[in-house]
């Protein structure tokens, strides 16, 4: 749209909503963001200005049909008579993420969240009530969103973007934490089970002791990195994690800056900034909740992550901070895990979730294997703050498993690693994280481009052609 007029007045061409003190939206292009579009009275205006076309960028923003967020835009998405859906992170851990989304753009409006539960979700009841959190039927849900989602690999947009390397390296807990939690996981009950409930307080008390467990050789592993005077960032959660790096950092007298929840929005960017363009600021503290989206660190090319999260997608996202426009080295993610503590469950559950995230989106079910590695954690050690490593002897198949090699990048096989980085499991990946379009529009349909020849994935059969026409005669029957 060139030669439009941007500015505060909402009769310009383009107007910024700053607050929700706007009393009407008279522009060609308006601009809002979640917070105000989901309040009063802006929310009325909105409604009653009917938009034929709506975008929504980060749409994983509405992924939980239970918010308010959720349950006060996807009416607008509705609505309109075209609307546009974007994302890098469509589904950050499970298919249920998807269907507030797919339901906001498709004409399948009769699609109920139990059907779509029962289908895609392996639906059960406990003691709780629904069960969304399964996976199933995944190769039918792809063909299911290929109908609205135009979904493509940043390998695909940016071909010449170093890939990612990412890297576990295994560190010593502290023993008197370690029985602590070992005490937590037994009143807890199964451990797989533990970490999936959050609300209870015991899962909350072995993530933090977790992080208290590890500080002790994550400061001295820091101390290490910064020995060789390169830059890097590091991420964590917890704010005593994120106190002690803080704390290692000035007592080598190096400088650094610290991002986390408590900074000013205005500052962050600043703060950025002066990572970037200062050769003597060595260390970025980041939060991983609080500065792992919207922030760019390149050239910055080594990441540390101190603790885990969960979701693969926030994950995903915060790696990308220094895998962006710009970056000429490949990027080096190092995972400082620990045995017998919550990396335990949490490293193999990430794994398992890029599967059937990967299956639902790509038809891939290999997708969590290639990103972070076999699903088993190695009995070596990383001696923090020596420049020994303990290696535990593998076989030449267990070294396939741990090695995954993608055709056009580069390959640290396990010997590799031994000279180049201290870690002790390696995989090396190819760029897959994507950025999805998702559009809806009245009465035309869209083709999507044919993959890239170099995307290895499933072509699609005339029995899947012809599947995807029989669940949409069904979802249209039950318009």
């Amino acid at each position: 749209m060139p030669h439009l007029d941007c500015s505060d007045d909402d009769d310009s061409d383009i107007y910024v909503v700053q607050d929700g003190k706007a009393d009407k939206l008279n522009a060609l292009v308006n601009i809002v963001s979640y917070t105000l579009a989901s309040r009063e009275p802006l929310l009325s205006i909105i409604k009653k200005q009917k938009f034929k076309v709506v975008i929504v960028d980060e749409c994983h923003y509405l992924k939980s049909g239970e918010s308010q967020r959720t349950k006060k835009l996807c009416p607008l998405i509705t609505n309109a008579d075209r609307a546009i859906l974007l994302s890098g992170t469509a589904s950050p851990s499970r298919p249920i993420e998807l269907y507030t989304q797919f339901k906001s753009i498709s004409s399948s409006k009769g699609l109920k969240k139990v059907d779509y539960g029962m289908r895609y979700c392996d639906l059960k009841q406990n003691g709780f009530g629904s069960d969304y959190s399964g996976a199933s039927h995944l190769s039918e849900l792809n063909l299911l969103l290929s109908t609205v989602m135009i979904r493509r690999l940043k390998s695909d947009v940016l071909s010449d973007l170093p890939p990612k390397k990412r890297s576990a390296v295994y560190i010593q807990a502290d023993a008197n934490q370690l029985n602590e939690i070992k005490q937590l996981k037994s009143k807890s009950g199964d451990g797989s089970k533990y970490i999936a409930a959050v609300r209870n307080s015991n899962t909350a008390e072995i993530y933090k002791t977790t992080g208290i467990a590890k500080l002790n050789s994550i400061k001295k592993y820091v101390k290490d990195m910064l020995r060789d005077g390169h830059k890097f960032l590091i991420f964590a959660h917890h704010t005593h994690v994120l106190d002690g790096i803080e704390e290692v950092v000035r007592k080598c007298k190096k400088e650094y800056i610290r991002i986390d929840g408590s900074t000013p929005k205005d500052e962050r960017l600043e703060r950025t900034n002066h990572f970037r363009t200062t050769p003597e600021c060595l260390v970025a503290i980041l939060s991983i909740t609080a500065a792992g989206t919207g922030l760019t660190f390149t050239p910055c090319s080594t990441i540390l992550f101190a603790e885990l999260h969960w979701t693969p997608g926030i994950l995903a996202q915060a790696e990308d901070r220094c895998h962006r426009i710009g970056q000429t080295s490949f990027v080096d993610i190092r995972y400082l895990l620990a045995k017998g503590t919550a990396d335990d469950t949490i490293w193999p559950m990430i794994k398992s979730k890029l599967d059937v995230v990967g299956q639902a989106l790509d038809d891939d079910l290999q997708q969590g294997k290639k990103q972070f590695g076999s699903g088993t954690m190695s009995s070596s050690v990383f001696l923090a703050g020596q420049t020994t490593l303990q290696f535990e002897k593998k076989t030449e198949s267990e070294q396939s498993e741990d090695t995954v090699e993608s055709e056009g990048e580069l390959d640290f096989s396990i010997l590799d690693v031994n000279k180049t980085t201290p870690t002790v499991e390696d995989v090396s990946v190819s760029t897959s994280t994507t950025k999805v379009e998702t559009t809806k529009s009245s009465g035309k349909k869209r083709s999507s481009p044919s993959p890239s020849a170099g995307t290895k994935k499933r072509r699609k059969t005339d029995k899947d052609i012809t599947q995807k026409n029989t669940l949409l005669s069904y979802f249209a029957a039950k318009k």
